[in-house]
């Protein structure tokens, strides 16, 4: 059931006009994918309605100042902005935690509590990372920061919880509050002390959480590592699992860091869901997508590939963010840029623009409007599209991408007669590629509209064809109905 190649003629035109040669270097990562060309079929089908979007994708990992009120808010709202993570990470003297001592806590608590009221500002999620809270990213190695459990004790840790719990509900900080047990324990495998004592402080924190805390919610394991990938380390996974299920201690949404340059969320998720039946846990709930998108995947084309698999299973998810020090904490997870940023950093420019994938997220804040449809990614895993039925506006809209590859693969947009278009005929179609930038901090050029074109179809389906020739744009195709 596809239509004629020849049938887009006039819509390739279009897009053969405009694809660039080349592409700007970009930060590689070990958890890079191979090249390999793109190709297949994503699938996308009108039929089947899946509820009014909710901009998934558009929280962020840290990336607001200390000032909240430094960031112009309309580059929040523009994008939909709606879920943080935050702790106070990577913050010097005298914000380094609690284990420095009570005012190295407030430090790092004045800027948690800054990030909440701007996050609570536009109706956001917060998720409140307790290891940086108590600040064992101020220490040379794990084995100087003092763990919570060290020589049998949890007695310092509950302090330090009853402590946060009084201040965040002296300041009406509850609402929306969910608490990331520990950050990545399977990296550096909990301070070196090991999985026992993990699953020991995780029991702990999480029965105290919800006990002590109003409307204690948790979020966790935060590992790493995705259970497809685990290797060697699949034990954290299965022992963690069997653990929450034998002291009821199963988090209110199961985490996860979707950062590999390989894979996909259906995979992780199944694989995940296949771990916690074994344990005896029937988990129905959110999976919380703590951080997506490597350095190398922070592009249009990837950005938009990323919306999709967090859409696919209404999965709320936050952007990566791989700055350090202050600059952590500004640029909202270099969706923005600035003259003083990089090596030139500097905490005081406030004249902020939008960077290479900014534009990708207006869009999807404000043009994907009406109902979400069912899409699926191409064979290879490598491109996918998220797609939208505005039926006031009558229009189908079509966000597409792709890892960071090259090469051809189509759009199959199924059940035309859905939205009241015949069998076959003519249709309208309109494109628009999102540019990318050279570096990071760069500004980007706005979105390009390539033109409308008169697309012939058959067989109650029409096909785009993508030809990627730089790995780093997006597109977005508007169909008319």
């Amino acid at each position: 059931m596809v239509s004629s190649i020849q049938s887009l003629k006039g819509l390739l035109l279009v897009l053969n006009a405009v694809f660039p040669t080349a592409q700007a270097s970009l930060t590689r990562e070990p958890r890079e994918l191979g090249r390999r060309d793109l190709m297949g079929t994503s699938n996308v089908f009108l039929g089947d309605r899946t509820g009014a979007p909710k901009n998934m994708a558009s929280g962020i990992l840290l990336g607001l100042p200390l000032n909240g009120s430094q960031i112009p808010d309309h580059f929040l709202s523009d994008v939909g902005f709606n879920n943080m993570r935050s702790g106070g990470s990577q913050l010097g003297e005298p914000r380094r935690g609690w284990t420095r001592g009570y005012e190295e806590f407030l430090g790092r608590y004045e800027s948690l509590k800054s990030d909440y009221e701007v996050t609570r500002r536009h109706g956001g999620g917060f998720q409140i990372m307790i290891h940086d809270m108590w600040g064992i990213d101020s220490y040379g190695s794990p084995e100087e920061v003092p763990y919570p459990g060290d020589n049998g004790s949890y007695e310092d840790f509950d302090n330090f919880l009853d402590t946060f719990f009084e201040l965040l509900i002296q300041d009406d900080m509850v609402e929306n509050v969910r608490w990331d047990i520990w950050n990545e324990p399977d990296n550096g495998e909990f301070g070196n002390r090991g999985l026992d004592r993990y699953l020991e402080y995780y029991v702990h924190a999480h029965q105290k959480i919800v006990r002590d805390f109003p409307g204690g919610k948790t979020t966790g394991p935060s590992f790493g590592r995705l259970p497809n990938f685990a290797g060697d380390m699949i034990n954290w996974f299965t022992e963690w699992a069997s653990r929450v299920a034998e002291n009821d201690a199963v988090p209110d949404q199961v985490s996860l860091h979707f950062l590999y340059g390989d894979g996909d969320l259906t995979t992780s998720i199944n694989q995940f869901v296949g771990i916690l039946s074994d344990a005896g846990i029937n988990y129905n709930g959110t999976w919380n997508i703590q951080e997506y998108g490597n350095p190398d995947q922070q592009i249009p084309s990837t950005a938009v590939w990323n919306i999709a698999q967090l859409e696919r299973h209404n999965a709320p998810g936050l952007r990566a963010n791989w700055r350090g020090g202050l600059e952590l904490h500004d640029l909202l997870a270099n969706l923005l840029g600035k003259e003083g940023s990089g090596d030139q950093y500097d905490i005081n420019d406030v004249d902020y623009w939008p960077a290479r994938e900014y534009p990708v997220y207006v869009y999807y804040h404000q043009e994907m409007t009406g109902e979400r449809v069912r899409t699926e990614m191409t064979e290879d895993t490598l491109a996918d599209s998220f797609a939208v039925i505005d039926d006031s506006a009558r229009r189908v809209r079509i966000l597409a991408g792709s890892r960071p590859q090259t090469g051809t693969w189509n759009i199959q947009v199924n059940d035309l007669d859905t939205v009241g278009l015949a069998e076959s005929g003519n249709i309208m179609v309109r494109t628009i590629k999102f540019n990318t930038a050279p570096g990071i901090y760069d500004r980007v050029a706005d979105p390009e509209d390539l033109g409308t074109s008169t697309v012939a179809y058959q067989q109650n389906n029409v096909i785009l064809e993508v030809r990627q020739t730089d790995p780093a744009e997006a597109w977005a195709f508007e169909l008319e109905f």
